[in-house]
């Protein structure tokens, strides 16, 4: 609805949150729009996520043009009219970080959301290259409804700024190794979380009847003190 010369409007900063999934969302009118913005193809009309996101960067200006959308994980690893759609956007190199949330961010679904954030020329550092933030374990937690805090939100956009590899949150991946996972964008298949060493059990039992035998003698020591 918002047009420019006859054309869809073109700004240099889109955000967006739509609605998630939404089903017959107009597959028909988008596989032959007369605006173009179906650039890598139509999703299918019982989930219009991908249809969003091609009319997102369709409004994005040349340049300097950058967008933010907020989604649920599911575009991440779909399939199907998805999956195809998915790998022409990671092969435009148009998508220069990938960032997952916590669950019960949102009221009204049980999705966990994620957001894509999309520039038409990303710094030439950042080109064939896709930060892959997993922000699942940064949220605050309250009764009913998580939230992000002001501290979650400096710590993501602290991540997003850094663009660099951080374990168990943070990871920079190239479009070959993205290639090599069929074009799943889940950070979580990249980001390397630390593992802890496990330790022998032999080891564990022996130090458990040292810690149960120290116990047991400062208690007899204890004893004869308040008995004496």
């Amino acid at each position: 609805k918002i047009l420019q010369g006859g054309n869809i409007a073109k700004f240099d900063c889109v955000i967006a949150n739509p609605p998630f999934s939404l089903e017959n969302w107009g597959a028909t009118e988008w596989s032959s729009d007369k605006y173009k913005r179906n650039i890598y193809g139509t999703p299918s009309d019982s989930c219009g996520d991908y249809a969003w996101i091609q009319h997102m960067i369709c409004s994005m200006s040349s340049g300097k043009g950058r967008m933010a959308v907020v989604m649920p994980q599911g575009i991440l690893f779909r399939g199907n009219q998805e999956a195809e759609i998915r790998k022409q956007l990671v092969e435009s190199d148009l998508i220069e970080a990938v960032v997952t949330l916590g669950d019960k961010l949102f009221y009204g679904t049980g999705l966990s959301p994620c957001f894509l954030i999309i520039r038409r020329m990303k710094p030439a550092h950042h080109s064939g290259r896709i930060l892959m933030i997993d922000g699942s374990k940064i949220l605050t937690q309250k009764r009913a409804q998580n939230i992000l805090a002001e501290n979650d939100i400096d710590r993501l956009y602290s991540l997003y700024q850094n663009y660099s590899d951080e374990e168990d949150y943070s990871r920079i991946v190239t479009l070959q190794e993205i290639r090599d996972k069929e074009y799943n964008l889940s950070p979580n298949r990249y980001v390397v979380y630390h593992k802890e060493e496990i330790r022998p059990y032999a080891e564990v039992l022996a130090e458990f009847k040292q810690a149960y035998e120290d116990v047991k003698r400062l208690e007899k020591e204890f004893s004869l003190l308040i008995n004496a």
